[in-house]
Formats: structure tokens, C-alpha cells, sequence
């Protein structure tokens, strides 16, 4: 079902190598209990830094709403949120958390990532995940040439578009921290 959103793609660095050079049994498990715990690690720091309505809205379980799939050695993050959403600005910091989080928690267990954040229509159903928002993530993927995550101008104007402080969430993307 074609649906409008927040999409992340994401290339686990050195990958190749990891895969050459260990079992690949660890591996993957180090990277299923990370995805594991990134909603409840997510909701409690949002529980810690916010009160009021956004507080009340991750106690409304809002990460059930973001999937996660691993494929190989990419990461594809999905977060169904309609254009005039009321919630859409909380829904997209939301979405930001989960990620700074997942790049954090994998960089920590010794598999840095490399990705984008983007906004469009895509189709999501089972095992079938397409639309424009993840290939722009992937061409603006590609071309970093450190582990981090990036917004696509697409993303930038959305978000800037509800929040004139887009700075500070470009700021906050890269500052870690335990949760």
C-alpha cells in the first residue's frame, strides 16, 4: 500500500570485511538486539528529555508505528505519517530520535552506519519496500564518506517547514548519548 512518510536507509560500513573476518553469528546477533531494544531505549529518553504532549505521545506507543528491516548489510526505516497530520512534526522528532539512536547504539557496537533520512510516498507491504524517498537516500548515502546520517533537501524542508530551528536538529543528529 502506497503510503506518505518518513523513510531512512542506512549501509553498515565495512560490512564486507566484518562478514571475511568473523562468524556471522555474533554479528548479527549484535545487530538484532540492537534493533530490539531501539524503540524502548528511544521512548525512555524521550520519557527523560520531554514532558506535556510529545511526552504523552511515545507513552502512546509511537514507535510501533516505525519498522526496521535488515537487509544484507542495509538498514530500511520506515514511518507511515500523512502530510497534514496533526502530529507530524512530533512524529518526524520522533523518527529522528529512533535514528540518532540506531547510529549511536551500532556505532558503539563496532558497526558504524551510513545513512539519509528522506519524506515521500512509498509502498511498503511484506517483503516489497519502494518509492522515491529511498532512493534518494540511497544516491545521498553513498556518497558519505563517514558514519553519520544526513537529511535530503526534501527532508530539510519538511522538517524546516514545522520547526525554523533546523539547525538544532542537524545539531542534535550528531551528539550521542546513552539511553
Amino acid at each position: 500500500m502506497a503510503q506518505a512518510g518518513i523513510v531512512a536507509f542506512f549501509d553498515i560500513m565495512g560490512y564486507q570485511n566484518i562478514i571475511d573476518n568473523n562468524d556471522i553469528g555474533p554479528v548479527t546477533q549484535i545487530i538484532s538486539g540492537t534493533l530490539k531494544k531501539l524503540p524502548s531505549q528511544v521512548e525512555h529518553s524521550v520519557k527523560l528529555l520531554y514532558e506535556g504532549e510529545m511526552r504523552t505521545y511515545a507513552e502512546a506507543e509511537i514507535f510501533s508505528h516505525i519498522e526496521t528491516r535488515l537487509i544484507s548489510d542495509c538498514l530500511l526505516i520506515s514511518g507511515p505519517i500523512a502530510d497534514g497530520h496533526p502530529r507530524r512534526m512530533m512524529f518526524c522528532w520522533a523518527f529522528i530520535l529512533y535514528v540518532r539512536q540506531l547510529c549511536y547504539n551500532m556505532f558503539r557496537s563496532g558497526l558504524p552506519v551510513r545513512g539519509a533520512v528522506d519524506c515521500g510516498t512509498f509502498y511498503l507491504d511484506g517483503t516489497c519496500f519502494a518509492g522515491k524517498p529511498i532512493i534518494n537516500c540511497y544516491r545521498l548515502a553513498a556518497q558519505l564518506n563517514l558514519s553519520g546520517v544526513v537529511l535530503t533537501e526534501t527532508a530539510r524542508g519538511d522538517f524546516g517547514g514545522h520547526n525554523t530551528d533546523i539547525q538544532s536538529l542537524e545539531l542534535q543528529l550528531g551528539n550521542g548519548g546513552d539511553a
